[in-house]
Formats: structure tokens, C-alpha cells, sequence
């Protein structure tokens, strides 16, 4: 399976501050490091200045000077300085200097220590995107670095942002933002974990626009919360006008930020005659309009694959459907302007969509029109029956599009304007595991299992991309690593997939288990639950900050068959237990039938957020339920 972010990845780098790489100070310059700020921190940044200044609809330029102190291995992340740049980014200065823990200087940065090259991976065909890349490699602790960085940012379309707590365990004593425009230009921003204004001037010429961030201490991140990003100060500025490389648009709201992707991608959708003939034949062979989408979407697959190519404008810009007709390949917005192409040369309307990808990443802020996609899919607007089609995979099913873009806002581009549309969720019950599991016990303790698993959803994505991408004899090894047992043996394996719109996987499996029971003088320990086991087990935390993110909703059915080798009886066996709540239901079920033991077990997981105060519950209820799948049944041999 190939799905790939492929849209902005320069800017996407430069928005999130990828050129904001913090700093240190000379240790007698800076403020006391008080015990409060540092008792978590593994990095301070004493001093940060960011300025950006807008010069015109086609210039910025970006001063950013910043110190930090590195307080030990686990803050040496921090140390360094990554910039990435292409025709639309100049680096114009990076100095930097080592200081020891006195505030001795050691040395300054060297050009020649600079690494500078290009940002490729294997689908990268072509790009300009480039990265200069420097560390001074220090190990002994503490130490403070010092960056100043000048940049010059060719078009207003995308803005740095500020984002001075760049990541877990650095503290901040002082780190300003400053943006300086036009007095006429219409700056707009938006803070986050923010509360105060910013600090505002103005000159005949000129407007002025700060914030400040002090005495930020050092966090750690807390087990299920949410992005960091979403819990940490910062500030995102976003256009009025821009223009990029010639292009010029507006940014005050989604339609505006449609109509200019609109426009760029306008009479870029011609196809050859050749694959007209292709899709005429294809419309003469489907039965209804929801087959024709889906013949359509497997021709794409069949006939084309992702490749990167960005140069210029076309990080943003798609090449012409023509191109992906003769080349064969393309990227996100190539893959989806040539669907968009093939499906209107059939009659069926079908849209653009912009989308931030990513399957651990935040939604767009839906009340700031700026920037914020990373990826291109295809809408096809139907009703209540609208398909979604992401078309940088040769292998996902029509209509499926999983945690990679689903559950979020995507931007769909029309004539008219751009309109924000929610992606499809999942429920519970289709993104469900069904398990059927007989086995046999034998008196030596091994366990002969034959397992038939049904995976639907989003619980098949992970088994999809394997048997996308693994030969037989991967798959081999990687089921012998993945089964939660110390010693085991698969025997055999099946999968049958079923490319749907709610796509499924069918594992079949026969595997023996050594020693799966314990025996104990006359009696032997075993644990009904075979395969089906809670492992989320998080610390209690009476300091809890932030909500508690659970994720998506599932269901987990378990039906459990085990012969019990002759000669024993049931001493004991575990409780039964329910549980019914706001986050899920769970139930399990043990019963001899005969020397056959049935266990059921189900989980309905509702998923979602919570609040902070609900995580003592959500500790104690996890726990229930992991224990609960560990519960042992005790036989005891009969004389």
C-alpha cells in the first residue's frame, strides 16, 4: 500500500518552524534557573527573537537569533539546527556558536560544517526541496549553542509561524515573536494557549505586532493527550493577499482559499484521446454510477503509481492530467487532478479536496483559512453517498480512505469557492475484530490452535499495508513475532482480502503453543483468553493536564473453543465480568461444556476525548480490563 503526504512538504516544514531551531546562552548572561522551571526540563532556551518582516505581497524576510542551554543526553534533540529551503526559501546567513558550562565559547560555526542536500526519498523523482543541516556534536553537559538565522521568503502565501516550546522536557525563560508588515497590509493571526493581545505599534510606514512568552517550564508529555501543538503556546499568521511566484489570491476565508486553487488548477484536466476511448468503454460496461467510480479508481491504480515531483509552483500546482497519461505516475495532486479528470470525462462530478494527512495528526483550525494541508484526495459528492478516493495507492479499497485522512476536515475546491467537508468516521462496528478460535490442550501444557479472524476497517489497515508489500516468507517471520506467546510455531496461514468500501481481512491461522499452561504439582493454570488482550496499562496521574484521547471506536469479539486434556476437572475459574460505561462495554463469559471450555469475550470501545478529570477512572478501568484478560482458570487432576 502506498499512501503518501505529499503536498507542501517545504512549507508544511517552514510553517511548523523548521527553521526555528532554539538556542543557548552564555551562562552568567542569563536569568537564574530556578528549580521550577527546569525540574522536567532536559533543554532551556534562555533567549529567543523571531522576527518576521513582510516587505511586500512577493518578499519576507525572517531574522530568528535564540539560545539554548542543553542540560543532558536527552535535550541534545534541541542542539541543532535543520533549514529547509527551495526557489521559493533563500537562506541568506547562519551563524552559531558552542559554549561550555561556564560560558566559555569553544568555537563558532563553520561553513564547511554546514551539510546541505536535497530532501529525497525512494518516490522522489524530482523536487527542489533542499535541507542545510548542522550540529556541533558536543557531549559534554551542560552546554549552550547560539543559531542566528536570515531567511527571505519569495511570496506571501505561506507565513512562518511561532511555536517557541518546540517539543517535550525544553523550558523557555524568554522567547519574542515579532511581525512587522506594511501599515496598510491586513495581517491575520491567531494565537493558541495564548490569552494576551499582542503588543501592537505603528509608524507613518509601518505596524508592529508582538508576543512574548517567559517562564514557560519544562513538560513532559502526558500518556494519550493530545498533539502537542493543540496544548502548547503559539501563534499562526495567515495572509490577506498574497502572491506566489506570480500567482496572486486572497485568503480571508475558505472560499477565497478555494478559488485560488480553483484557478490554478484550471484546463488542467484535458485527457489524450486514447484515454477518453478508455473511459468511454469502461462507462459502457458499469452497471450503476457506484460501479463506474470504483472501475474508474482501479484504472488509475492499475495504470499509475505515486512518484514525487514538486519543482516550483508544483509543490502546489498539479501537473496536467496529460502528463500523468503519458508518464504513468505522479504525485497527490497529479494522482487526484487525473481522477477528477477521468471521472468528469465520464459524467460524474467530482472535486479536489485538500486535506491534512497523517494518522496521529490535529484537524485544521476551521476557523483560520491559512495553510494548514499537507495531502490531495478526491471527493465524489453523491448525497449520502458521497466516495472518498485517495489516489497515491495501487492497492486501497474505492471509497476507504482509514486514519491516514479520515475523521478530519478536508477542503473540497470548486469553481465557486473552497468548502470544508468532514471526511467519513468509522463506527464501531466497521472498524471491528470477530475472532473463532479452536484449540486443543494437551497434558504436556502445548496448545494446538486454529484461529479465523475477521478484520474490517480501520483494524485492517496495518495486515493491508503488510500484504501490499511482503512476500510470503516476510509474512512468515512477521507472524512469528507477532503472537503474544514465548514460545510458538505457525503451522500454516491464509489471507483473503475484500477491497469494499468498508474493506475487510480474513486471517486464517494454525499454530502450536509450548507450554501455554502451567502446571503445578496436580494442577495446571491456563488462560482461557487466548489471543484478544488489553495491553494499555497507563500510571496513575493526580496531576493531570490535558484531556485524555482515546482514539477510534472498535469492537473486539472473542469466541473461544478449548478440548481440556483428560484426567483433570475445574478447581476454579475466573470471575465473569461486565462493565458498562461511558467509554465502553466489556464482557466475558467461561463455561464447561463436557471437557470443552467456551470463553466469550466482547469489547465495544466507544474511543473519543475526555476530560483530565476522568483519567483516575480511565487508570482504574484499564487496569480491570487487563487483568481481567489475564485471568487464569485452575484444573486440577483427578486420581
Amino acid at each position: 500500500m502506498r499512501i503518501q503526504a505529499c503536498f507542501g512538504r517545504l512549507i508544511a516544514a517552514v510553517v511548523a518552524g523548521l527553521c526555528a531551531t532554539v538556542v543557548s546562552v552564555h551562562a552568567q548572561d542569563g536569568p537564574v534557573l530556578v528549580h521550577a522551571l527546569t525540574e522536567n526540563a532536559n533543554a532551556v532556551v534562555e533567549w529567543e527573537q523571531k522576527t518576521v518582516r513582510i516587505k511586500s505581497l512577493d518578499k519576507v524576510l525572517v531574522d530568528h537569533h535564540y539560545r539554548i542551554k542543553i542540560l543532558n543526553e536527552a535535550g541534545a534533540v534541541y542542539a541543532g539546527v535543520e533549514l529547509a529551503y527551495d526557489r521559493f526559501v533563500r537562506i541568506d546567513g547562519l551563524d552559531g556558536s558552542l559554549y561550555d558550562a561556564v560560558g566559555k565559547k569553544i568555537r563558532s560555526l563553520k561553513k564547511n560544517q554546514v551539510s546541505d542536500h536535497a530532501i529525497f526519498t525512494q518516490s522522489d523523482l524530482a523536487l527542489d526541496d533542499r535541507v542545510k543541516q548542522h550540529d556541533f556534536n558536543y557531549r559534554t553537559y551542560p552546554y549552550t549553542v547560539e543559531y542566528d538565522i536570515r531567511m527571505e521568503i519569495r511570496g506571501t502565501f505561506f507565513l512562518p509561524s511561532w511555536a517557541p516550546v518546540r517539543g517535550q522536557g525544553l523550558a523557555v525563560v524568554n522567547s519574542t515573536f515579532t511581525v512587522e508588515t506594511p501599515a496598510r497590509y491586513e495581517l491575520r493571526y491567531k494565537a493558541f494557549n495564548y490569552a494576551d493581545e499582542p503588543v501592537t505599534s505603528s509608524t507613518a510606514k509601518t505596524r508592529s505586532y508582538q508576543w512574548q512568552l517567559k517562564f514557560f517550564p519544562g513538560t513532559q508529555g502526558e500518556y494519550a493527550s493530545p498533539s502537542w501543538q493543540e496544548i502548547t503556546p503559539g501563534v499562526m499568521l495567515g495572509p490577506s493577499d498574497f502572491e506566489i511566484e506570480g500567482f496572486a489570491g486572497r485568503m480571508n476565508g475558505w472560499e477565497d482559499f478555494g478559488r485560488f486553487f480553483s484557478m490554478l488548477n484550471k484546463d488542467r484536466d484535458q485527457l489524450p484521446d486514447v484515454v477518453r476511448q478508455e473511459v468511454a468503454r469502461i462507462k459502457a460496461s458499469a452497471a450503476d454510477r457506484r460501479q463506474l467510480v470504483d472501475d474508474l479508481y482501479r484504472y488509475l491504480q492499475k495504470n499509475t503509481r505515486y512518484v514525487s515531483v514538486q519543482l516550483g509552483i508544483g509543490g502546489w500546482r498539479p501537473f496536467p492530467a496529460t502528463y500523468v497519461a503519458a508518464n504513468g505516475y505522479g504525485d497527490c495532486k497529479a494522482l487526484s487532478n487525473y481522477m477528477v479528470a477521468l471521472l468528469k470525462e465520464a459524467g460524474v462530478p467530482a472535486c479536489y479536496a485538500l486535506v491534512r494527512a497523517g494518522s496521529e495528526i490535529s484537524d485544521v483550525d476551521q476557523s483560520f483559512p491559512a495553510v494548514q494541508f499537507n495531502h490531495v484526495i478526491v471527493c465524489v459528492p453523491d448525497g449520502k453517498d458521497t466516495t472518498w478516493l485517495e489516489c497515491t495507492s495501487q492497492t486501497t479499497a474505492p471509497g476507504y480512505l482509514g486514519d491516514f485522512t479520515g475523521n478530519r476536515h478536508s477542503l473540497l475546491i470548486t469553481e465557486a469557492g473552497g468548502r470544508l467537508v468532514r471526511t467519513p468516521v468509522y463506527s464501531m462496528e466497521q472498524n471491528a475484530q470477530v475472532r473463532r478460535l479452536k484449540a486443543v490442550l494437551g497434558n504436556d501444557a502445548r496448545l494446538q490452535v486454529t484461529s479465523s479472524s475477521d478484520y474490517l476497517g480501520l483494524r485492517q489497515d496495518d495486515l493491508h499495508g503488510m500484504l501490499s508489500v511482503l512476500s510470503r516468507d516476510k509474512v512468515q517471520e512477521f507472524l512469528q513475532d507477532k503472537l503474544d506467546f514465548a514460545t510458538y510455531q505457525v503451522k500454516t496461514f491464509d489471507y483473503n482480502e475484500q477491497r469494499s468500501r468498508i474493506p475487510s481481512v480474513l486471517e486464517q491461522l494454525e499454530f502450536e503453543v509450548a507450554n501455554y499452561a502451567t502446571i503445578t504439582g496436580k494442577r495446571l493454570f491456563i488462560n482461557p483468553n487466548i489471543m484478544t488482550r488489553w495491553y494499555r496499562k497507563p500510571s496513575p496521574d493526580k496531576s493531570r493536564q490535558w484531556p485524555v484521547r482515546l482514539g477510534e471506536a472498535f469492537l473486539e469479539s472473542d469466541s473461544v473453543s478449548i478440548t481440556l486434556p483428560d484426567g483433570y476437572a475445574i478447581e476454579s475459574m475466573p470471575p465473569e465480568l461486565t462493565i458498562d460505561n461511558e467509554l465502553l462495554f466489556y464482557s466475558t463469559s467461561t463455561r464447561l461444556e463436557g471437557n470443552v471450555l467456551q470463553y466469550r469475550r466482547v469489547m465495544k470501545f466507544h474511543g473519543g476525548t475526555l476530560p483530565a478529570g476522568k483519567f483516575g477512572e480511565i487508570v482504574t478501568l484499564f487496569d480491570k480490563v487487563y487483568k481481567a484478560d489475564r485471568g487464569k482458570l485452575v484444573l486440577a487432576k483427578v486420581n
